[in-house]
C-alpha cells in the first residue's frame, strides 16, 4: 500500500530487488546479459539524444507486435518478468498493466547518457517502466524524474525504479564506471504499437 501511495503521488517507486526477484532470478538475468548481442544506440524512439549499448530482448516496433529477438537466449528473462508474482505487483501500482510489451539492457560506460523524454511517445500504450540495476561500481547516471519534485534516484545494484511512462525522465552523465540496467515496459494490451512515426 505505500508503494503504491508513493507511485500514485510522484510517478515513482524504489526498491530493493530482492523483494521482487529471487537471486536465482537475478544469476539468469546476469548469465542472459553476458551473452547478447548488443548494438550502438545514438538516438532513441521519439528522437531524444543517447549514448549507449542495448542488449534487445523483446522489441516492440510502430505498427508491429511485440517480438522475442532471440528465444532460446531471452526467453528466461522474458518468463521471470512475466512471471506471476511480478505481474501482481505491477498491477498493484498500475491495475492496466497486465502485459510485458518491451525488455532490453540499457550499457552505459562513461560518458553514456539518455537526454529527456517521455516513454508514452515509444508506445502511447505505454503504462510502466522497470529498471533493475545490475552493476556495482559507477559515478553519475542518475535517474532524473521530472515530477512535482524532480526527484533524483541514483540506483545501486540489485536496486529497481519502477516509473510511470507519463513522465518526462532522463539518465545524467555517466562520470566513470559502467551503468547496466535491464529495463522492460508493460501495457494494458499486446495488440499493434500504434505509434506514428514521422518521415
Amino acid at each position: 500500500m505505500k508503494d503504491c501511495t508513493k507511485f500514485q503521488d510522484l510517478g515513482y517507486i524504489h526498491i530493493n530487488a530482492l523483494s521482487l526477484f529471487t537471486g536465482q532470478e537475478l544469476e539468469t538475468i546476469n548469465r542472459v546479459l553476458e551473452s547478447i548481442p548488443l548494438e550502438e544506440v545514438s538516438v532513441g524512439d521519439t528522437s531524444e539524444k543517447s549514448n549507449m549499448e542495448v542488449g534487445r530482448l523483446l522489441v516492440d516496433y510502430p505498427g508491429e507486435l511485440p517480438r522475442v529477438t532471440n528465444s532460446e537466449l531471452c526467453r528466461p528473462v522474458i518468463n521471470i518478468l512475466e512471471s506471476n508474482d511480478k505481474i501482481n505487483f505491477f498491477r498493484s501500482l498500475a491495475p492496466k498493466a497486465k502485459c510485458l510489451r518491451r525488455a532490453q539492457f540499457n550499457i552505459m560506460n562513461e560518458g553514456s547518457f539518455l537526454d529527456i523524454h517521455l516513454d508514452c511517445e515509444s508506445n502511447p500504450d505505454y503504462l510502466l517502466a522497470v529498471s533493475l540495476q545490475l552493476e556495482e561500481s559507477y559515478e553519475g547516471g542518475e535517474f532524473i524524474i521530472h515530477n512535482k519534485n524532480n526527484n533524483k534516484v541514483k540506483l545501486k545494484q540489485f536496486e529497481v525504479c519502477i516509473s510511470s511512462c507519463k513522465i518526462n525522465h532522463e539518465v545524467t552523465k555517466v562520470l566513470s564506471g559502467k551503468r547496466v540496467t535491464l529495463v522492460c515496459f508493460l501495457s494494458s494490451n499486446m495488440r499493434e504499437n500504434s505509434r506514428n512515426v514521422v518521415s
